[in-house]
């Protein structure tokens, strides 16, 4: 029975510990009560300026139940953190509820909102090899529901040059086989040129389904 209060100053000093290089400071504080079967840790944390709350179950040292809560995190720090390109800016809002963590039985909502989102056309471009450096605005929903071995997503994506409907994308997590369909709505093709780097006019939708296997 414990609290605990960590504050690394900076992740990237951990690398041979994480494997991977992580950026910036990391902070938080909270409570663990366990004995040999049963764990619960329950905090709080300000990871990307964010103001998360989470509580973990953990039966035989496995996560088992996780509620977690966090809001405002923003989505530049977010990527700074995971050593990416700040491709965007905005807010982004997670809620997870897992009742059941072991993916041969899962069990769990998880929900996101993205808002006051906004591309960043100069990097993305750089990456592009590309010139235009107009900034393009979007936000995102998107509702998955977590089953034994599977997990199912709606999206619904609106940007400034385009929007995106996904009913039904469903990921087998045990094979990496994805299962998709797609609603695509370009309300004003002369916008795209940011990205293509070619001038078209007038609209364009398309819908279809598609599916991503090993590769």
């Amino acid at each position: 029975d414990l609290n605990y209060d960590i504050n690394i100053k900076e992740l990237s000093a951990l690398e041979n510990i994480t494997k991977q290089k992580l950026n910036g400071p990391f902070a938080t504080k909270g409570s663990h009560k366990c004995n040999q079967e049963l764990a619960l840790v329950n905090g709080t944390t300000s990871l990307a300026s964010s103001d998360t709350s989470y509580d973990v179950q953990l039966v035989d040292f496995k996560p088992s139940n996780i509620l977690l809560n966090m809001k405002n995190a923003k989505i530049e720090e977010l990527l700074n953190i995971v050593n990416q390109p700040i491709y965007a800016n905005g807010n982004l809002d997670i809620n997870a509820d897992i009742k059941n963590a072991d993916i041969s039985s899962l069990d769990g909502i998880v929900t996101t909102k993205i808002s006051n989102g906004i591309l960043n056309a100069k990097i993305i471009n750089k990456e592009l090899k590309q010139n235009p450096e107009t900034p393009i605005s979007f936000s995102a929903n998107t509702n998955t529901k977590l089953i034994p071995n599977m997990a199912t997503t709606k999206v619904d994506f609106d940007s400034s040059i385009a929007k995106l409907n996904i009913k039904e994308a469903s990921v087998n997590l045990k094979t990496s086989l994805i299962n998709t369909d797609y609603s695509l709505f370009v309300k004003d093709l002369s916008k795209l040129e940011t990205l293509i780097n070619q001038k078209y006019n007038g609209s364009f939708s398309t819908n279809g389904k598609a599916s991503v296997d090993n590769g």
